[in-house]
């Protein structure tokens, strides 16, 4: 695919990919999640989601909506602990309107106290519900821990009190601080070309003054491992454990991204799945994460299994480890290792949705990109030291932060 740039006087990006399809997609991903929040804004982020479609000074939610659905497109946003991610699937024919409409929703949105109220329950009603999907809620209760004091740590949602305090007033001094046009980076891909798109764009930012972050994130720093157990009265014992890891910036995570994938990643043939599900039927579910963020990362491991079951579960994971750590995979292991993560990607790739957002991603950060046959290049550079430096580097296990809810 064909990807092309552009910077707009304003100081916001444009990425752009060229593609045959009739089925296009644009998008803003902003450098603003959970980890921008201060103190006193614990959720904010997120509810400033949900307000971008509450209205704007020309639209109310209704025609935000219908802006797009009624042509057959989607309008989605999500938020993360560092990006707000705001987009559209449309038809090639209606980029104007999925523009504008992104646009205004963005830049435009008023916060008005009798919308804000109404988001504020429902997001107060997710919480609820979260809290009954006890797998779901100990991933953030687990990052709670690993960072403890910092924003990074803290739950996406929010906390209710929190939440009942934030006023119209709260709201708009977060996105005054957080939505700065330096930090954003529109996205589109579709059969249009880059010329026509700016123009498109163009029209719609074009008044937009150029605004700077005036603030720097807090890096992770101190950490003192911990174990933690909490009654849930769960049917199964839910169990979580790990380390901090390498940040999306460190040349190491290529290599770990390798590593985690051989422990615990998607496929089935996953160590910690043959060992713990198919060879000792101990657990429906076991998996590894990792996660690299801006400036840190995280490493997980998460399993279900009855509450007899926990302790020979954990010995099983750390014998895996301790392979890892110290026995290097023959060639062809290794080869076949490579081949797997590369294929993976290769699929994970034509949904053509997350493809989009990831390189948009990736030029936010790095204010460049890279291309895949780079990628693979990486990936298939790596020696089997080099795995076992990184896993003796990142999973010592008296770094591990533990987390049991039974």
């Amino acid at each position: 695919m064909n990807i092309q740039t552009h910077l707009f006087a304003n100081n916001i990006r444009l990425l752009h990919v060229h593609d045959n399809s009739e089925v296009a997609y644009a998008g803003v991903i902003i450098n603003t999640g959970t980890r921008d929040e201060l103190p006193n804004e614990e959720g904010y982020a997120h509810l400033t989601e949900h307000m971008l479609f509450k209205g704007t000074q020309k639209r109310n939610s209704t025609q935000i909506i219908n802006r797009i659905e009624d042509v057959g497109g989607e309008l989605n946003a999500y938020t993360s602990k560092e990006e707000t991610v705001v987009y559209s699937v449309f038809l090639t024919k209606y980029l104007n309107s999925a523009v504008d409409v992104i646009v205004d929703i963005v830049f435009n949105s008023i916060i008005a106290q009798h919308e804000l109220q109404k988001e504020v329950d429902v997001v107060i009603d997710e919480i609820h519900s979260y809290m009954d999907s006890p797998s779901e809620l100990i991933v953030d209760d687990f990052e709670n821990l690993l960072f403890n004091q910092y924003a990074i740590g803290r739950n996406i949602l929010g906390t209710e009190e929190s939440l009942q305090k934030c006023t119209p007033e709260s709201l708009k001094e977060f996105i005054n601080r957080t939505y700065t046009t330096d930090e954003m980076v529109f996205f589109t891909l579709g059969n249009f070309s880059i010329e026509k798109v700016i123009r498109t764009l163009g029209k719609y930012i074009a008044s937009i003054p150029a605004t700077k972050r005036t603030y720097a994130r807090e890096t992770p720093i101190d950490y003192v491992p911990t174990r933690v157990t909490l009654e849930k009265k769960t049917l199964q014992a839910h169990y979580i454990l790990g380390n901090r890891a390498y940040s999306m910036q460190e040349e190491k995570r290529f290599a770990f991204h390798l590593l985690n994938n051989i422990v615990g990643g998607q496929g089935m043939n996953s160590r910690l799945n043959m060992s713990l599900r198919e060879k000792s039927g101990l657990v429906y579910t076991v998996e590894s994460h990792y996660t690299p963020y801006s400036d840190t990362g995280l490493w997980t491991v998460y399993f279900g299994t009855d509450h007899t079951d926990v302790p020979q579960a954990l010995r099983l994971i750390y014998k895996e480890i301790k392979k890892v750590k110290e026995n290097q995979l023959s060639p062809i292991r290794l080869f076949k290792a490579k081949q797997q993560l590369i294929a993976q990607m290769l699929i994970a790739g034509e949904n053509k949705e997350n493809w989009i957002i990831a390189k948009a991603k990736h030029f936010l950060n790095f204010n460049s990109l890279m291309e895949q046959t780079e990628i693979e290049a990486k990936i298939m550079a790596i020696s089997s030291s080099q795995l076992c430096d990184v896993a003796n580097e990142c999973l010592q296990e008296e770094q591990f932060t533990h987390l049991h809810y039974m």
